[in-house]
């Protein structure tokens, strides 16, 4: 994506790439060097390539009990990082989503290894569960928050802001307001003990409101209608 990106910007504006001597600017001494005006970053390895191999997806498959889809999502996008992700804890290797190869442990991994502070770090820019269906990423919010809030003690009033803070993200993904809250009742009950730190009925785009008042994010997002 990165490369298409600047190959349409070099068209649009008439650029022409060429060699461009660079310095070091990792603060480590090493030597700068030249680039060649071609992209290489298609046969840079990413984190997690150097144990991967064509039958890593079944592998997985022998050692966790696991459905093949979910192997073939953990083996292609997180290569020889899926032994860890998949060992922190048998009961998180259960899918997010049904019919998706997501899985609960993701969430964890995200946290511990890929620096997501919020939620929407987590179904967004981990996961990228937003992007294939943000009514989904809806629907597993709580989910992801009760994960979350574990690995990092956030209190329940956190707890209830990330939920607000995360469903106006996906509201300015374009999710149906219709899929927020019900045709008669266009609120959404956010319920987070000790929430006194937590702004009162906010507003997110669109108009709708959210009530924070006093229990639990996850029984609130069960309560509501619409999910």
């Amino acid at each position: 994506m990165a490369e298409d990106t600047v190959d349409e910007a070099i068209k649009t504006f008439n650029l022409e790439p060429r060699a461009l001597p660079l310095p070091d600017i990792s603060g480590a001494g090493l030597s700068g060097f030249t680039t060649s005006g071609v992209c290489c970053t298609r046969n840079v390895p990413l984190v997690g390539a150097h144990g991967y191999w064509s039958s890593l997806a079944s592998r997985l498959m022998e050692v966790f009990p696991i459905d093949a889809d979910i192997a073939h999502h953990l083996a292609t996008n997180y290569g020889d990082r899926a032994w860890a992700l998949l060992a922190i804890s048998p009961s998180l290797n259960t899918r997010l989503v049904p019919n998706l190869p997501f899985i609960e442990a993701e969430i964890t991994h995200g946290v511990r290894s890929e620096a997501a502070c919020t939620a929407a770090d987590a179904i967004a820019r981990r996961t990228r569960l937003s992007f294939l269906d943000a009514s989904k990423a809806l629907q597993v919010l709580p989910r992801v928050i009760d994960i979350m809030a574990e690995e990092l003690h956030w209190t329940a009033a956190k707890k209830g802001q990330e939920l607000v803070d995360t469903i106006g993200f996906l509201d300015s993904m374009g999710l149906k307001q219709d899929k927020i809250t019900s045709a008669q009742d266009e609120k959404l009950r956010v319920k987070a003990s000790g929430s006194s730190s937590v702004p009162q009925r906010p507003k997110m785009a669109g108009g709708i409101e959210v009530d924070v008042n006093g229990l639990g994010a996850a029984q609130a997002m069960r309560d509501t209608r619409a999910i």
